[in-house]
Parts: C-alpha cells; structure tokens; sequence
C-alpha cells in the first residue's frame, strides 16, 4: 500500500496528462491565462515525495491566500498534493519586471501549460519529443 501523497511512479504519463487537463480546467473556470509547472514535475524530475507546483496567473479578485484555496477545490482527488502560487496578471507583469528570482526560474525552467507544446525534460536530462 502507497503512503499518503506519494507519487506512483508507473502512472506519471496519466498524471502529466491530468495536471494539462487541470490547467485547460483554470482557464475555463477561473480565466486563467497562464499556468506555469514547476519544480520536479516542471524539470521532469519528478520523485516519490513530489507535489506538484504552479503558478496560476488569473483575474483574481480575492485575497492571494483565498485565491489558493479556489484552485485546491478544484484540484482532482487522486492527484500528487498541489502547491499553487495565485496571481493577478498584474502582479505577475510586475515580479517579472522586477526580475524576481522565484517567478525567473520557473519561466526558465518549468512549463507553460497553456502555452504550444514543448519538449519534456526528462530526468537525465535529455528531451523526450513529448510533453509532460
């Protein structure tokens, strides 16, 4: 038996495709218009332990700390746990003026899963053809 919130290692083709699948659900029901996979399952170095992080730019009206627990409703059961950091597109135009070193590197490193289909990193480095 698996203990609470690890990751089943076997199933990562089926978990890439609901975490795309749960992007698309942002921009349909909150207008997100970017969600940005980073961390281990960004960089495809995904693990046992892994959640999975996003930042999620969307026109939010609530408190950042409400903003997180709207997208955890919508968060799948069965899902590795979700860390989401929320933000105004504002609020994100300006920490990447800034040059914040936090939203720098998961643009750099992470995903844009709405954005065109890109190569997927895999652990050892080398591209897969195939998205996450």
């Amino acid at each position: 038996m698996r203990a609470i919130g690890t990751v089943d290692l076997e199933r990562l083709p089926q978990i890439y495709e609901q975490i795309d699948t749960f992007a698309r659900c942002l921009q349909a029901k909150l207008g997100a218009v970017r969600v940005i996979l980073h961390g281990s399952f960004g960089t495809g170095q995904v693990h046992e332990g892994s959640d999975v992080d996003l930042i999620v730019v969307a026109p939010f009206n609530e408190h950042p700390l409400d903003r997180i627990g709207i997208v955890l409703r919508l968060w799948p059961r069965g899902l590795p746990p979700l860390e989401p950091m929320c933000y105004t597109l504002q609020e994100f135009e300006q920490m990447v003026g800034a040059h914040n070193s936090f939203v720098a590197r998961a643009i750099e490193l992470g995903k844009d899963l709405l954005d065109k289909p890109r190569p997927h990193r895999s652990p050892d480095g080398q591209d897969s053809g195939a998205r996450p």
